[in-house]
């Protein structure tokens, strides 16, 4: 079955198509949109998929498909097989075609030997690749093919790029966005932490109290067993907007106290209050991040003080949650 619409064959096309065509240039193999011409099985009907309406472009030309076109693949005998759903353009004059087709692959899967790779002549684009089983009425997988001509454009806002594709990244100083479909399907704009981000650069302190005994009036105490060592990454800034909550005892006399998270003698986050009953803590941010200088392993840690009054045990009741590497930052 055919595409009903096709711009870019020989002949003219207007200023509307041009607009419309010049919008997926930038990449030999595109979608309009997520869900355009999104291959799907055809319940109820024998190893049959389905090609949703929608746009395309590849190698030049745009292609369009106002209704569902539905696509039957040959009978397997035994075994499995990946055969391709593609989108086959044929320039020949007097204006050139777009048709869905199939072509027959292998147990492989991996694109088949049969499909036409010549732009200007005969030409496949992918959509996807769909497993027959022996024995089995319907596909039972399909492999999403189509690509989309996504971008990465330097901006001063998101919204200098309104209606911007699957894939595409905006960068904004030095942070950078990714568009993404969210969990209500809508196209949403994400930022990108770090392109190398993995578990390990997830630091997590584990929950529980850190026992010990503040003595002295006004002396810092370094808490046993309250600090963790980070190997960080020179240029990184690191989000600690999670860290840092304090439940101290109500031990001793009544006074004041103070806690703080440290990275060598810098303070990020401070947090003071009194130690008896009914008198709450109040938390003092100085900062959500911090920038490591140079490449190395810093310590952070836990500091308390307390004013006039014995001790205060167990100040720290889950001091610690979740830092993690935000990446590059200028």
């Amino acid at each position: 079955m055919a595409f009903t619409v096709n711009d870019g064959f020989d002949g003219s096309i207007t200023e509307v198509e041009f607009a419309q065509l010049a919008r997926l240039l930038g990449a030999p193999y595109a979608a309009d949109g997520p869900d355009d011409c999104k291959v799907t099985v055809v319940a109820g009907a024998d190893r049959t998929v389905q090609i949703a309406p929608g746009t395309i472009y590849g190698h030049g030309v745009r292609s369009v498909n106002d209704a569902p076109i539905t696509v039957q693949l040959p009978v397997i005998a035994s075994g499995t097989r990946w055969d391709l759903i593609a989108a086959r353009r044929d320039w020949q004059p007097p204006s050139g075609t777009c048709v869905a087709v199939s072509v027959q692959g292998t147990a492989q899967t991996t694109l088949p030997a049969g499909r036409e790779a010549e732009p200007g002549v005969l030409d496949d684009q992918p959509l996807a690749l769909v497993q027959v089983t022996a024995g089995q009425t319907l596909p039972t997988k399909v492999v999403d093919l189509r690509a989309w001509p996504s971008k990465v454009i330097t901006a001063a806002s998101l919204l200098a790029v309104p209606d911007a594709p699957l894939g595409a990244e905006v960068v904004i100083g030095g942070r950078r966005y990714r568009r993404v479909i969210d969990s209500t399907q809508n196209l949403v704009w994400e930022e990108v932490l770090d392109t190398n981000l993995t578990a390990t650069q997830r630091w997590t302190w584990g929950a529980g109290a850190y026992s010990w005994q503040i003595t002295g009036n006004g002396a810092w105490a370094d808490p046993a067993g309250a600090s963790k060592t980070i190997a960080c990454r020179a240029g990184h800034e690191y989000d600690f907007s999670s860290v840092f909550t304090v439940s101290p005892a109500n031990s001793g006399s009544s006074g004041p106290w103070r806690a703080s998270l440290w990275v060598g003698n810098t303070m990020l986050r401070e947090v003071w209050g009194r130690a008896t009953s009914g008198h709450p803590s109040f938390p003092t941010t100085l900062r959500d991040t911090w920038k490591c200088p140079t490449t190395g392993d810093y310590v952070f840690k836990t500091r308390a003080a307390r004013g006039a009054q014995q001790y205060i045990d167990n100040p720290f009741a889950a001091p610690f949650s979740t830092v993690v590497d935000l990446g590059l930052r200028p």
